[in-house]
């Protein structure tokens, strides 16, 4: 009897190319962390010319600096989001291949758990997590989160900023788009084993993007490393990079609202 050897593809049905979901993780990552850099750092320069600032301690206090800075990372997270959502489109495009947002980035309904649970899970995680954190290693606030929550109208603009494109941008980054391109063959369907390496390295990355930012202090450092691995978890036990995503605006927005109240009486801020 003849048999004819069978060699399964690299990808499963519908997947996008492994090449292809590299080019989107790399896309995505450049326009939103590079761009903010490219988008605040002619200001800061001309600012620096004139003498207005002459220090670190100078730019993190100058208040039309601390507006551009968050309209530099507004700006690069919504051009994020925009690129997300149109590269189904630009593939096609190029390649005649149409893969859904479901296929690039895991935009799939959760499994296991309901979108609806999923703020009702991350507040409680917060606050046990914000109180050890706090009571451990002391308040988790950095310099650049105080100043941005320094005045009335600069905290309600970096409340409303964090609490939106900020977390949608970082997730469709760190848990959409990476998380897939380092999925191995077959996907989702490989078991648990094959989420091992995303779960570890889109974690350890958003941490790592986080300290650079200057979440240097103990507490913070603590602090975002769980809120990567909670995150992470969310998507890994879903399946779905939605449930990462409202986890992401809940904390955020609720830490954000913390952070505010916390520069008026003192409290433990927890943004990030």
């Amino acid at each position: 009897m003849e048999t004819t050897l069978q060699i399964a593809p690299e990808e499963g049905p519908g997947s996008p190319p492994r090449l292809g979901r590299w080019l989107l993780a790399a896309v995505l990552f450049i326009m939103y962390l590079p761009m903010q850099v490219l988008l605040a750092v002619p200001a800061v320069v001309f600012a620096m010319s004139t003498g207005e600032i002459t220090s670190m301690d100078d730019l993190l206090e100058s208040e039309p600096v601390l507006w551009l800075t968050l309209g530099a990372a507004a700006l690069a997270a919504a051009l994020t989001i925009a690129a997300a959502a149109v590269w189904p489109r630009l593939w096609k495009l190029f390649t005649s291949r149409l893969y859904s947002l479901n296929e690039w980035l895991a935009w799939r309904a959760p499994r296991r758990l309901p979108l609806w649970a999923v703020p009702l899970l991350t507040f409680p995680v917060l606050i046990v997590v914000g109180l050890l954190v706090a009571l451990l290693f002391g308040p988790t606030e950095i310099d650049i989160q105080l100043q941005l929550f320094s005045t009335p109208a600069l905290g309600a603009a970096s409340a409303v900023i964090v609490s939106t494109v900020v977390p949608v941008a970082e997730e469709l980054i760190f848990r959409g788009a990476l998380y897939n391109a380092l999925l191995p063959r077959g996907g989702e369907a490989g078991g648990w084993q094959s989420h091992a390496l995303p779960f570890v390295v889109s974690t350890i990355l958003f941490a790592g993007v986080h300290l650079l930012a200057g979440f240097e202090t103990a507490a913070a450092i603590v602090q975002v490393i769980i809120l990567s691995a909670y995150l992470t978890s969310l998507r890994t036990f879903t399946g779905s990079v939605k449930a990462s995503v409202a986890g992401h605006l809940v904390w955020n927005f609720i830490a954000a609202v913390g952070l505010m109240v916390s520069t008026l009486i003192d409290l433990p801020g927890i943004t990030s």
